[in-house]
């Protein structure tokens, strides 16, 4: 059997809604919190396939790109992401 692709569909806003619009001028903690309120409405690993989709349309704007893998590095750190997982860390650094 071979391997199938998924397509996966980045609708406008999905993120943004959650406050992750404009990531140039967000801080770290700013763009980790708005993460945190998508993951608690869509999962873990519906964000995480969000931001990855960011990243790799991102290929030629090597700023955005690194900032998009530091949040996919982020989600994977604090988050088992997973089918039907939650979150593995409760503590927030400060």
């Amino acid at each position: 059997m071979g391997k199938y692709r998924t397509k996966i569909v980045l609708k406008k806003g999905l993120l943004g809604k959650h406050g992750y619009k404009h990531i140039k001028t967000l801080s770290k903690y700013k763009r980790h919190r708005a993460l945190e309120s998508a993951i608690k409405e869509f999962g873990p690993l519906s964000v995480m396939r969000k931001v990855n989709v960011l990243y790799v349309f991102n290929k030629k704007r090597p700023t955005l790109r690194k900032i998009f893998k530091e949040d996919k590095e982020w989600i994977y750190k604090h988050y088992e992401v997973k089918k039907n997982a939650s979150r593995i860390r409760t503590k927030r650094r400060r």
